[in-house]
């Protein structure tokens, strides 16, 4: 049998952990990935899934690999 993986969702705290490292402002980030502070705030929070190109627009902003804006495990 076939073991089963657990999805796969996006972490938007990581967001926040990773923009506060880098001493950045919500409004440095939003211009980073040309999106509105609200957007980003959405995001950070987890009301809002980061579309397919945000998602990779962050991962450029905030130098990271794509793992590390993703979390594993059931919905909660």
């Amino acid at each position: 049998m076939a073991a089963v993986t657990p999805p796969l969702r996006f972490n938007g705290h990581a967001v926040r952990a990773l923009r506060e490292a880098r001493d950045w402002s919500v409004t440095q980030l939003a211009a980073a990935i040309r999106r509105s502070e609200a957007s980003v705030r959405s995001i950070e929070a987890g009301r809002t899934v980061p579309s397919m190109q945000t998602y990779l627009s962050l991962l450029e902003a905030l130098d990271v690999a794509p793992e590390e804006l993703l979390e594993c495990g059931a919905e909660a």
